[in-house]
């Protein structure tokens, strides 16, 4: 008989917001800037007061001013609503003549933001006490259409090599139980299972260890760590229904019973523990593709700390590429369906213990130019949320990918974005893990593109995120 989900659950608070609540020199006082391509039509959104610019030559352009209190980095949120481009602008006013800092056009439509999502600017680097005018101008879209503009902050960040040899370096997964971080990737096409170990929070790395011993073709493992006792558990599942534990910290493994009935690839893998921080019980759930070429997403589980499985359950027939997570009463996988590079984001949800799944329900659809969405990191907080961290495939290449986080409302089974790493300083190739601390330090784990198919294996810390 399998046992509940644990109830003493790790306790994640609130911080204060990312956005800036901003004051609107001469226009409005609200959180973001209206801006609708007419200017006779009516549009009200959240309470805010509309500032309405016409389309076409010779736009009336609408402005307001900001003033920071500490060097900052700032970029704009734009929320589209039916826009097909519009201009940003900033300029430093402090002194007499202002200083031109950004004048980007936005394409809407190439980047997926059209007719409706969200998109943002590059970043700028303001500098405290200095007087800032950000300009949107320039709308084009229907009448009716319209976008909102709001202020944003790039988190500091901390990025550290976790392995600065240059290989490729697939199926990125992250877990971390004090100041123990743990990163886990695969050698692509025919190498080892590596993980890697920082004992100071990420700043320095340990030689990488192989969980396995031997190597695999096409495979993706899945890990989580938790606090048993004085050490910590690393549980890692892989290709070929392996499974391994260490009760050392990461230091030697040794291998639990294979996964039934299949061959197994792309892994997840995760225990009550690991989700909430509870006691160690012996029940942990694993979920993967069925065979070598993808098949189906099914899940299986041990009661038994790992000495048997049940018989696998399928998930989705055409799913790859999952993660896992329980609320504490379901159980919840997002997944890439379908699976042959041409994947959107799905979820689905269990209520009895991974035995029935509910269908499907889209989460992220794929943009015009993405192969497929994928996501690497699924962690419990509390308030019946959980970040979830992706990785959006570009079809013109891996410099061309981008890597996002947000939140998933348990409730409704829906995602919310709250930030995109600008590719041109993050060059995600693969994977983009993280894990959300109490203090609102976010954690990322990911392999940056260098060349060909080349890639580093990197490490970041962001301080300040809300989700």
């Amino acid at each position: 008989m399998a046992r509940g989900f644990g109830i003493d659950k790790r306790i994640v608070p609130l911080i204060a917001a990312l956005v800036l609540t901003v004051s609107f020199v001469g226009v409005v006082s609200a959180h973001s800037v209206l801006f609708g391509s007419t200017a006779d039509e009516t549009v009200t959104y959240a309470g805010d007061s509309p500032v309405r610019v016409n389309a076409g030559a010779g736009v009336s352009k609408t402005r307001y001013y900001y003033t920071p209190e500490t060097d900052i980095t700032w970029k704009a949120l734009i929320e589209n609503y039916g826009l097909r481009s519009i201009m940003v602008a900033v300029y430093d006013v402090t002194q007499k003549n202002q200083v031109n800092l950004l004048f980007q056009k936005l394409d809407l439509v190439a980047l997926g933001a059209y007719p409706s999502g969200t998109v943002h600017t590059d970043p700028v680097a303001m500098s405290a006490g200095c007087t800032y005018k950000i300009v949107p101008k320039d709308p084009d879209g229907a009448k009716g259409s319209y976008a909102l503009v709001s202020n944003e902050l790039v988190p500091k960040i901390e990025i550290t090599y976790v392995d600065p040899t240059e290989r490729v370096y697939f199926g990125v997964n992250m877990g971390s139980v004090g100041s123990n971080v743990y990163v886990l990737s695969y050698l692509y096409e025919y190498g080892p299972v590596l993980l890697y170990k920082s004992a100071d929070s990420g700043t320095t790395w340990g030689a990488p260890v192989d969980p396995f011993g031997v190597s695999f073709r096409y495979m993706e493992p899945g890990m989580c760590v938790y606090k048993d006792g004085a050490s910590d558990t690393v549980l890692v599942a892989s290709g070929g229904g392996m499974v391994a534990k260490s009760t050392d910290g990461g230091a030697t493994f040794s291998r639990l019973a294979d996964l039934p009935g299949y061959y197994w690839r792309f892994m997840a893998i995760g225990t009550n523990a690991s989700w909430f921080g509870t006691a160690p019980d012996p029940d942990i759930y694993v979920v993967g593709s069925t065979s070598y070429s993808y098949g189906n997403l099914a899940i299986t589980k041990s009661n038994d700390g790992g000495q048997t499985w049940t018989m696998p359950v399928i998930i989705d027939a055409t799913g790859s590429c999952p993660q896992i997570v329980s609320d504490g009463s379901n159980l919840f996988v997002v997944y890439t369906s379908p699976i042959a590079y041409d994947g959107t984001l799905y979820v689905s949800k269990s209520s009895d213990l991974g035995q029935t799944w509910t269908t499907g329900k889209l989460l992220v659809a794929k943009g015009p130019n993405t192969w497929n969405v994928r996501a690497y990191s699924f962690q419990y907080l509390e308030g019946q949320k959980a970040l979830l961290t992706m990785r959006d495939q570009a079809t013109t290449g891996p410099a061309d990918n981008f890597g996002a986080y947000g939140y998933f409302d348990f409730a409704t089974m829906t995602y919310v974005e709250v930030a995109r790493l600008p590719q041109a300083d993050w060059m995600i190739h693969e994977g983009l893990a993280g894990k959300l601390l109490t203090d609102g330090t976010l954690m990322l784990a990911w392999s940056k593109y260098t060349a060909g198919i080349n890639s580093q294996l990197m490490f970041a810390r962001l301080s300040g995120v809300v989700l």
